[in-house]
């Protein structure tokens, strides 16, 4: 069985009694010279998971080289439904829809308080800076969002500075209903990325917000800064571009 001449579709199914999404998996298994594999072949493979997807009833020969079997997706799985195939005597084969995509946004934050009394190479000037991000899903179906922060400054440190680079910190996932929407601010970030809620004003952090969706939503950035004491804040509202990510 060749993963690449392995063709494989999926058919929504309601969801399972406890509310899991669930899906049918089609696949159409071939070897590397495009050889059907059946009909009448079940009994030739096993099926077992993947990450993300757990096969939730026997297969099904459909008679004509296709075979069919349904998977229950993990509640926080961003991942395709997939199932692993094995044959006697061969390395198990990932089988898994070729067109699943997922949404990515890359969003700035800048929160906190930059202080005058920083060394000549702050990364901003002098100030008050508050950062807050929506999500929209404009869709007809659930959406699994996943956010996590990608801190470059964090409570004043530079930690970011090429040559230097800083990996995400502990990510947030929220299944967003039809229609809905929710936000990230500076509370929710400073907590992802300090892993306890602050208890006082924190001196800067800012960074990159990565948010990945299983649906095109909208995001919006509103940037509010102050230039210090009874200074006049000033707001800025932006609209962040997705790319799509094809697994």
């Amino acid at each position: 069985m060749d993963p690449d001449k392995t063709t494989v579709t999926t058919t929504p199914l309601p969801p399972g009694p406890d509310g899991s999404e669930r899906t049918r998996l089609t696949f159409t298994p071939r070897d590397k010279y495009g050889n059907l594999l059946g009909p009448g072949r079940s009994d030739g493979f096993t099926v077992d998971p993947l990450p993300g997807s757990t096969p939730s009833g026997p297969v099904t020969d459909l008679g004509n080289g296709s075979y069919q079997v349904d998977v229950t997706l993990d509640a926080d799985s961003l991942g395709p439904p997939g199932i692993s195939v094995t044959q006697p005597g061969r390395e198990p084969v990932p089988v898994r829809p070729a067109d699943f995509r997922l949404f990515i946004y890359s969003v700035k934050f800048v929160c906190g308080e930059q202080k005058d009394d920083c060394c000549g190479c702050a990364p901003v000037r002098p100030g008050r800076y508050s950062t807050e991000i929506n999500i929209h899903n404009p869709a007809s179906k659930e959406a699994l969002v996943l956010t996590r922060p990608i801190p470059i400054t964090v409570a004043g440190a530079v930690v970011g500075r090429e040559p230097r680079s800083s990996g995400p910190g502990r990510p947030s996932i929220v299944r967003l209903p039809p229609h809905a929407a929710t936000m990230s601010d500076c509370c929710r970030i400073q907590e992802l990325v300090l892993g306890a809620p602050a208890s006082s004003e924190v001196p800067l952090t800012l960074g990159i917000l990565e948010i990945v969706s299983t649906v095109d939503v909208d995001v919006t950035a509103v940037y509010t800064a102050s230039g210090g004491e009874g200074g006049v804040a000033s707001i800025d509202v932006e609209q962040v571009r997705g790319r799509i990510f094809t697994v």
